[in-house]
């Protein structure tokens, strides 16, 4: 559980594994005491996409579920067609506080790719699309942003760049209005 607040500042505040049935519990939260914020609450697990919801009736509505897709992998070096909007995904520079479509738990609809990386670089990724209204990040294996750009963009379509290592799996997710786009990834 990672507390958020309004300039992206974060922290983790606790972890917790499930049981064999997917429960957990989480005892003694408290709010983001920091100023305005919002608790952010993920799940993941090894070969699926991390789950995340922002918490924006702390402490009402303390049931909070979680679905986990399978990673849709992608090959660095090779271009993809899709669409924003066959799932939804929040992190922490996005997320339902600022977007007016949202699953109704705070996450914009959006669009992700898991890439494994077979040497270390820089792992580029570029989307052409016929509406622009979306933000793009690179995520690190651990759930840290590696790179992230946020629409509107100061020049341009997107292109977004993050330095990778070998043998791990990072995620480039596009999140926003819904659109068809094509995304292309290098490996320098």
């Amino acid at each position: 559980m990672q507390e958020v607040g309004l300039l992206g500042d974060w922290v983790v505040q606790s972890a917790v594994t499930t049981d064999a049935s997917g429960t957990y519990s989480v005892a003694n939260v408290r709010a983001f005491n920091r100023g305005v914020g919002w608790l952010l609450v993920g799940a993941s697990k090894a070969g699926y996409f991390a789950d995340f919801k922002w918490w924006l009736n702390f402490p009402n509505d303390a049931d909070l579920n979680f679905r986990l897709d399978p990673w849709v992998h992608l090959s660095a070096g090779t271009s993809v067609r899709g669409r924003i909007g066959d799932a939804f995904c929040a992190g922490l520079g996005y997320g339902g506080i600022v977007n007016n479509v949202t699953d109704g738990m705070g996450r914009p609809p959006c669009q992700r790719f898991a890439i494994a990386i077979t040497r270390s670089g820089t792992l580029e990724a570029s989307i052409s699309a016929s509406v622009y209204e979306f933000d793009v990040d690179i995520v690190n294996p651990d759930g840290t942003f590696a790179a992230y750009i946020g629409y509107p963009y100061r020049t341009g379509p997107p292109r977004i760049t993050a330095p990778v290592t070998a043998g791990s799996v990072y995620e480039v997710r596009l999140a926003g209005a819904p659109t068809d786009f094509e995304l292309t990834t290098a490996l320098r």
